[in-house]
């Protein structure tokens, strides 16, 4: 899969932003004409905000998944149709 990381700040060795609050992200082709844009958001607990997700009426499209010595992340859609990922940071 093509994939093209892209840089805002600095990263360090897990390629993670080295400032707070910073903005890194990537870019990828469309696996499929009707693929939806997904945003991330970092979040604390990928289980835990996946847990408030469902309670609150999203549908999980992407469990839990873990990408070793980065972290984990999901995928969800919002009651409204919104698609949205979320990213947990693996432990230091």
């Amino acid at each position: 899969m093509d994939y093209w990381s892209i840089y805002t700040v600095s990263v360090d060795d897990k390629q993670m932003p080295k400032e707070p609050g910073a903005i890194n992200g990537g870019l990828t082709k469309r696996q499929m004409p009707q693929q939806a844009l997904t945003n991330y958001v970092q979040v604390e607990s990928v289980d835990q905000y996946l847990t408030k997700a469902k309670l609150l009426g999203a549908n999980v499209v992407v469990e839990k998944t873990p990408i070793p010595g980065m972290g984990a992340f999901a995928v969800l859609v919002d009651p409204q149709g919104n698609q949205l990922g979320i990213w947990e940071n693996a432990a230091p």
